[in-house]
């Protein structure tokens, strides 16, 4: 069984970022009426999810304990405060995308 890394164990949550993505993009397809349209959004949502769960099952074992997970938690969204958002803003400050700068306001 492949091992699981600390460069690795993110890749379930960035899968199931991708699971609801795909899912909006499905509703909003059928809200509009394109039904047929609608169907690969919600194959690509569900196909997104059995691979979370798939990889899920490899970090038996290493999910820590309830403390550790929440001190993990915050560790990751202070990095993602610190260094991703900052980036995400300046692109779309750049890109003059103002519904992207609204959203991380």
């Amino acid at each position: 069984m492949p091992e699981i890394t600390e460069k690795t164990w993110p890749l379930p949550l960035r899968l199931n970022q991708k699971h609801p993505s795909a899912m909006h993009l499905c509703k909003k397809a059928e809200m509009v009426g394109y039904q047929q349209i609608a169907l690969p959004f919600r194959a690509v949502s569900e196909a997104e999810s059995v691979h979370a769960r798939r990889y899920l099952m490899l970090m038996r074992g290493k999910i820590g304990s309830t403390e550790e997970n929440l001190e993990t938690a915050f560790q990751n969204k202070i990095k993602a405060n610190v260094e991703e958002y900052p980036r995400l803003i300046k692109t779309a400050a750049e890109e003059d995308n103002k519904a992207a700068l609204n959203a991380f306001k």
